[in-house]
């Protein structure tokens, strides 16, 4: 294999590595998908000790959410268009608490180098945007810019919640689209309270 392409293959892992990874703001821990991810056992609503934030409108057009339930009570509800993942939401509900951010977490994208003659990471630092959540005005920004084999990515910040039967729980909305930022501000819109 030749030298340049050994190269390009260890600047993707690391990017992808250091993409999933991405900065925490300042003030601490943000909710992430990882440990989600991670979990082998799909658990049950009845295990989940927050109101539960949902996207009717998109289990209509995409079919049931994948559920993942930890064992601190939390939960993770996939939403995913088609076997590509390019079209997804992710909604993440915990009881834990977590600092407010006051800057979006930063991402790293793969640029080439000109002088260098090859590709490498560089650190973006998003600026936050808004939009409505579960009757609320939310702060999202870009959390990953994508490539060829993904989708750009927004995140919300982590934000608490208090649903309709009075208990309260902190809240993280994830939308992937290969259409770009409306679109994928558009999943994001479509998160409520379950009935």
């Amino acid at each position: 294999m030749q030298e340049w392409m050994k190269r390009l293959i260890c600047v993707l892992a690391l990017g992808f590595l250091v993409q999933c990874a991405g900065d925490a703001p300042a003030g601490g821990v943000v909710l992430k998908p990882t440990p989600y991810f991670m979990s082998d056992e799909p658990g049950s609503l009845a295990a989940v000790m927050v109101p539960v934030a949902q996207s009717r409108v998109l289990e209509v057009r995409w079919g049931r959410p994948e559920l993942r339930v930890l064992a601190d009570g939390s939960y993770m509800l996939k939403y995913q268009k088609d076997e590509s993942g390019f079209e997804r939401l992710l909604v993440i509900g915990s009881p834990g608490s977590f600092a407010v951010a006051g800057s979006p977490p930063s991402y790293f994208e793969e640029e080439y180098d000109e002088v260098a003659r090859e590709p490498k990471l560089v650190k973006r630092q998003p600026e936050w945007s808004t939009v409505s959540v579960m009757g609320r005005s939310v702060r999202y920004a870009m959390s990953s810019a994508g490539s060829g084999a993904d989708p750009q990515e927004f995140a919300t910040e982590t934000f608490r919640a208090t649903g309709p039967d009075g208990r309260g729980g902190s809240y993280r909305i994830f939308a992937s689209s290969n259409i770009g930022q409306s679109t994928a501000a558009s999943y994001l819109t479509t998160v409520t309270w379950a009935p």
